[in-house]
């Protein structure tokens, strides 16, 4: 097998393993239409499939799609050593129904907890049926083997498939948010973990003593006389200095 188609393959099952959970040891369901073009190709399931996925594969098949492939034996009258004799080696899967009825509706009703976040088992499809193969892409995380021109090989995921991990990775992200959004708000009620209301204090109004005007500082009063202006002193500088000088000179002399 190339390394290319190898690499393509394991990151397909890389994906179904992240978003999905589906991891080895795989359980594949394969129906008539695989193990007929197996036949006709001389392409052995048992050793090629495991080979691709580079995994243990456990190989199944149910009574639905055995019933079709002898059905179809009995109406054109097809040798048993075809591809009834493929699908007898792999063990089979009670299918739980009444009576054999549609491969298709056999087959979803094993895969449609692929999506699911179950402890159920997962399981990937082996088919050549477009029908099947189709109504396995639309329902997503499925993984689909199928032969094309004689080489095996893992379908990649379908776009509904991606668009279903985008949305569960997203799923996984919002919970941490949301809880601390849920608790802000919380808080914000004032309402505890425990359930229990608790009265949220009422925001305090402006201290009333900062309310009051300021009071205007008087400047003190002059002592009052009696109607009369108060004379100011006078204070005549020159002729003081003028004496002193006159007796400074006359003591020299």
């Amino acid at each position: 097998m190339k390394g290319k188609r190898l690499k393509n393959v394991q990151k397909t099952l890389l994906f179904y393993k992240l978003h999905f959970g589906i991891d080895a040891p795989y359980r594949l369901l394969v129906d008539g239409t695989l193990c007929n073009t197996a036949y006709s190709n001389h392409i052995n399931l048992a050793e090629q499939i495991p080979k691709l996925f580079q995994a243990h594969v456990r190989i199944f098949t149910t009574k639905c799609a055995i019933s079709e492939v002898e059905g179809l034996q009995a109406r054109f009258g097809v040798s048993r050593g075809t591809s009834l004799s493929i699908l007898h080696q792999f063990p089979v899967i009670p299918c739980h129904h009444p009576l054999a009825g549609n491969v298709k509706d056999c087959f979803s009703s094993k895969y449609k907890y692929n999506t699911q976040d179950t402890d159920k088992n997962k399981f990937c499809v082996g088919t050549q049926d477009q029908e099947l193969r189709e109504h396995a892409r639309k329902s997503g995380g499925v993984p689909i083997f199928t032969l094309k021109s004689r080489v095996p090989c893992v379908e990649p995921p379908s776009d509904y498939s991606k668009s279903l991990a985008e949305k569960q990775t997203v799923a996984k992200a919002v919970p941490e948010h949301s809880k601390k959004v849920i608790a802000g708000i919380k808080k914000d009620q004032g309402a505890e973990e425990s359930g229990e209301i608790v009265k949220k204090r009422k925001r305090k109004g402006p201290n009333p003593l900062s309310q009051l005007k300021k009071k205007r500082k008087t400047l003190p009063s002059s002592p009052k006389t009696d109607g009369k202006k108060a004379r100011k002193r006078k204070r005549h500088h020159g002729d003081s200095k003028q004496e002193d000088i006159s007796t400074l000179i006359k003591n020299l002399t």
